[in-house]
């Protein structure tokens, strides 16, 4: 997915208990890649730790990310892969 970034020179970063802990639990939920999916510093745009552009809470229910999925979710933004985020999460609320 392509997703716009808008956070000047913020980055995750987090002491190496916290890491081993998101790593261990599949806490990490987004990374940052090249288009085929390389995680490299040279797709790290702001230096974020272990490229993680995104985490979620203890208990899944709760994701923080850095991208912002919401400028491009339409095509007059200029793409709608953002759009994929948003329905997925409308697919997981639905009552199966």
């Amino acid at each position: 997915m392509t997703i716009p970034i808008g956070h000047m020179e913020g980055n995750y970063f987090c002491d190496t208990e916290t890491l081993d802990e998101l790593r261990r639990n599949n806490r990490i939920v987004f990374r940052y890649s090249t288009p085929s999916g390389e995680v490299s510093v040279s797709a790290n745009p702001n230096g974020s730790l272990d490229n993680i552009a995104g985490i979620c809470s203890a208990g899944g229910n709760v994701v923080g990310m850095m991208p912002h999925p919401e400028r491009s979710a339409e095509p007059e933004l200029g793409g709608t892969d953002g759009m994929k985020i948003f329905q997925s999460m409308v697919g997981a609320l639905v009552v199966r």
